[in-house]
């Protein structure tokens, strides 16, 4: 096929990019202001010298490019998320299944496991594992370079920054008296990366373009002020084709072989697209050749004005990004992003709260960039970015966390678009899956395991920790059913997700084991991520199978449909080992045997599945208790990721303090000067882990109650969020101040009873309508409930501050057990009540607890913290309410912690505390109580 147009088609694009030329288009460069007057732009002082730390990203889903910012060359190196080597076309793709039959391999490591409760991996990998051939790697494009003419030897004002409200990026700086500027962004509408340059006087934009790759498998030509890269993949025979049209206003433009060069230009705009002929139809995943698609798209966005181009990119950006707002009390960072990141602290500047809520807005921005409704592909390890041919694990979709993390702040945070290409990709699994789960594993349904590609691969490899994950399919369908607990749309609970979420099931009904030590239902081989040996019954793989059970069931019930298969799932169910277990030392066992060790600290927390994402665990109950000890164990380090998803697990268990510490672990020691996360290296997936945590931390409704502010951390005193997602189709407001809730607004998109939970509950309140009707709520201790219409607002405003407000130093006990006065520079008054073991109390005869509904304390613990009980009359009275104290990592090291009281008594307030140990276990600087 050729590389050009037709002639009459060259022709009558000569003639519209000479159009083009004369078109009006903004010629004078305004300065960047620094700093910037916006909280959340991310901005620099000097160019970005390297990929991976350093550039800023840019995205519209299928496309993505990094910038660097450069002086003398500006190097934009840019992806298409389905250029990939491996699959077929490829030697020897086989989709991961075995290439030869292996009758009885499975049922003799069952027998093995039966027999000795364990297994080594390696010997599990020797006998059910098979090498990669051709599983493929995502590749760079490559990259382009701005070669400037003459450039300047010294320049001031030099700032690179990223607007994370407009998606788009910028390069600005003064040179011989002359401001310079490029603006960059990446448009969904028209699928092109667009670019300006401009100066402030006339004349002054010149540079040379050109495109370099690290693959010897492509042409590039340059015709008409337009750079075509195309060529075709060796390994596999894709076909891939990039266009680069370069429209400049005044000046000159001249073609060169490969490159093209403007000279004394007043602006130029660049557009930029790319595809290749990748479909996800199994089993050729082959469409057509890319190049009049590529070609329609360049040549339609260049026929538009610059200002078009970009006002369509703002608004349909905006249209998702706007839809949540945060204020934590930040301010406009006055420093650089890099400087912000490394002086953060997590402690109470407005500063630290500026790039926590940067961190937060720039997971949803990453995530738009990285997945729009008309991706093919979901986004992978790094998103859509990538600038090497062999990318650690290959950039692909791990689907034992990493595929699954990626999407955790989508619902939660108002992005549900983001989620088609995740629901399209898994969908796309279930004809390859279907057949290696017939095949490998004689069952029906589908199945994938533990790492895969954009090509069906949904067999096994032989890295013996992190081969076999037959549950992956099971949790990749979970966010599809609470993608519906979110919408409540039952057609797409009919058309998209519930055929995937029954073949996950049918999966596990045909190959789940009896176990022989009490006859349940187990996964075996079983194998909590990379963690530990083989065994029958891994706590994870329970949790997951208990999930898509209980899931399926429960479409099938919502669509009224297979009632046979609905009594089978039962069935199943009434079986099933459910994998919750408490052990020896207080912990949630990772397996069904009590192997687990308190030195562990590995990466993966498997077993706390059931926690997050999953909905099994309630706080307050004892396995909420055992999943805390496991995570203590487990420690507050990690990577990037395992850092992020225990933001989650913390705020599930409604400890906002512990979730915001390990969010400032996270941005201190596993977040980039870009703000990227690292695993090391880059891995995006614990940049949407923490935006996802965060949401956890301000609403939650997994168990069906609106829950809003069940983990605030007392970093936030005073805030507001809007436009966050509950399930049952409920949008979210909430202001609050002094740790409390002020106003909650939901706006309802169904008719059905409704259930608010929130601490200010137990006080005074209001409900009304958009109307300002009241409307008529019962009141169950901290939860409000009503029937909602659709389409109804409803604002709860809660009386935070009336009643008699109390504040008490903690050392003005008048009498007390074991408790003495400890002297602290930090604390209020210089002292606390300290000295504090398990058993000790502190009475205050001036407190009187008539009436009391709530306490906050101010506390400190470098010891192993414990509870704080609130009783009245005596150290053995009523009991009102307790509160946990976690470690805050010092004596002088301050959090506050709060909890609702009820029942009623009358007496002087006593405070008993409650530990392990016979180490001191916290202070108290001060406590507030409130009627």
């Amino acid at each position: 096929m050729n590389k050009y147009p037709c002639p009459r088609l060259r022709i009558a694009l000569l003639g519209m990019v000479v159009m083009l030329a004369g078109m009006t288009m903004p010629t004078s460069a305004q300065a960047l202001a620094l700093p910037p007057t916006d909280d959340l732009t991310l901005w620099y002082t000097s160019p970005a010298t390297d990929w991976e730390t350093q550039a800023l990203p840019i995205g519209n889903g299928p496309l993505g490019a990094k910038l660097f910012g450069g002086v003398a060359t500006e190097q934009i190196q840019f992806n298409e998320k389905t250029l990939w080597t491996g699959g077929p076309g490829s030697s020897g793709y086989n989709f991961g299944n075995w290439t030869s039959p292996r009758p009885g391999a499975i049922d003799a490591v069952q027998a093995q496991i039966d027999r000795d409760a364990r297994m080594a991996p390696s010997s599990v990998a020797s006998a059910l594992g098979q090498g990669k051939t051709n599983f493929g790697s995502y590749q760079t494009f490559g990259d382009l370079f701005l070669d400037f003419a003459n450039p300047p030897s010294s320049t001031s004002q030099y700032r690179r920054e990223l607007s994370l409200r407009e998606a788009v990026a910028r390069v600005g700086y003064t040179a011989g008296g002359v401001e310079y500027t490029r603006e960059y962004f990446a448009s969904n509408p028209g699928n092109v990366i667009v670019a300006r340059l401009s100066a402030s006087q006339n004349g002054r934009v010149s540079f040379t373009l050109r495109h370099t790759s690290p693959r010897n498998d492509k042409s590039v030509t340059a015709a008409n002020g337009r750079l075509t890269i195309r060529g075709t993949l060796a390994n596999n025979g894709m076909r891939f084709e990039a266009q680069v049209q370069v429209v400049n206003q005044g000046g000159t433009r001249t073609d060169s072989g490969d490159r093209v060069t403007v000279s004394g230009a007043n602006s130029v705009m660049l557009v930029l697209s790319a595809g290749t002929n990748y479909s996800d139809a199994y089993p050729t995943y082959r469409g057509g050749d890319p190049a009049s698609a590529v070609t329609s798209r360049v040549t339609t966005a260049a026929a538009r004005s610059y200002d078009e181009l970009k006002a369509a990119h703002v608004a349909d950006y905006r249209n998702l990004f706007d839809r949540v707002k945060l204020n934590i009390g930040q301010t406009n960072p006055t420093i650089p992003t890099n400087q912000l990141r490394s002086g953060y602290t997590g402690g109470s500047s407005s500063q630290d709260r500026a790039l926590e809520a940067m961190f937060f807005a720039y997971g949803r921005y990453l995530l738009i960039s990285s997945s729009r409704e008309n991706d093919i592909l979901p986004a992978n390890l790094q998103g859509v970015w990538n600038n090497v041919t062999n990318p650690p694990w290959d950039a692909d979709y791990h689907v034992n966390i990493n595929l699954q993390m990626n999407y955790w702040p989508a619902e939660q945070t108002n992005l549900r678009e983001t989620t088609r290409p995740y629901d399209r990709y898994i969908s796309s699994m279930v004809a390859p899956g279907r057949v290696t789960a017939g095949n490998m594993y004689g069952a029906r349904g589908w199945v994938v395991n533990n790492e895969t590609n954009p090509y069906g691969f949904t067999g096994v490899h032989n890295w013996a920790t992190s081969f076999w994950f037959p549950e992956a399919a099971a949790w990749t369908t979970q966010h599809m059913y609470d993608s519906y607990r979110f919408s409540r749309d039952l057609n797409y609970l009919r058309n998209t997700a519930y055929p995937v979420i029954k073949g996950a099931a049918e999966f596990w009904l045909d190959f789940l084991h009896t176990d022989p030590r009490d006859g349940k239902l187990v996964v075996s081989p079983s194998y909590s991520p990379e963690n530990g040996d083989f065994s029958a019954g891994a706590s994870m793989s329970q949790q997951i199978v208990r999930e898509v059970f209980t899931n399926a069931l429960a479409a099938a019930r919502a669509l009224n449909v297979d009632t046979s298969f609905q009594n089978e799932v039962s069935t199943a169910l009434s079986r099933l080992d459910p994998g919750l277990r408490i052990g020896r030392w207080g912990q949630l066992q990772e397996w069904k045997s009590d192997w687990d060790s308190q030195t562990d600290t590995h990466r993966h927390v498997s077993h706390l599945f059931a926690l997050h994402p999953g909905n099994q665990i309630l706080p307050g109950t004892a396995e909420a208790q055992a999943a805390r000890v496991s995570l203590n164990a487990r420690g507050d380090g990690g990577t990037g990721w395992s850092k992020a998803w225990k933001i989650n697990f913390w705020a599930r268990l409604l400890d906002g303090n512990r979730a915001h510490k390990l969010l400032g672990e996270q941005l201190k020691s596993s977040t980039l000067d870009n703000l990227w996360d690292t695993h090391p290296p880059f891995q995006i997936d614990g940049n949407f882990g923490a935006t996802s945590g965060i949401a956890e931390m301000l609403v939650q409704s997994q168990h069906d109650t609106v829950h809003v502010l069940p983990a605030l951390p007392s970093a936030w005193p005073t805030g507001s969020v809007t436009g966050l997602r509950a399930r049952g189709d409920v949008t979210v407001d909430t202001t609050w101040r002094s740790g409390a809730a002020e106003t909650i607004t939901l706006r309802t998109g169904k008719s059905a009873p409704i259930k608010v939970r929130t601490a200010a509950a137990t006080g005074a309140y209001h409900v009304r309508d958009e109307s300002g009707a009241t409307v008529t709520a019962t009141r169950t201790g901290d939860t409000l409930g009503w029937n909602a219409t659709v389409g109804k607002t409803y604002t709860v405003t809660f009386q935070t501050s009336g009643g008699n407000g109390q504040t008490v130093e903690g050392e003005a006990f008048t009498s007390q057990s074991g408790v003495q006065r400890a002297d602290h520079p930090g604390a209020s008054g210089g002292a606390s009540a300290g000295y504090i073991q398990n058993g000790d109390w502190a009475a205050y005869s001036g407190v009187n607890t008539a009436g009391l509904r709530s306490f906050s304390a101010r506390v400190s613990s470098a010891g192993s913290g414990g509870t704080i009980q609130i009783r009245s009359g005596s150290a053995t009275g009523t009991l009102l309410g307790s509160v946990a104290v976690s470690p805050t990592g010092g004596w002088d090291t301050y959090a506050t912690v709060s909890t609702t009281l009820s029942g009623s008594a009358s007496g002087p307030l006593y405070l008993v505390f409650v530990g392990s140990g016979t180490n001191y276990l916290f202070d108290v600087d001060t406590f507030t109580v409130r009627t």
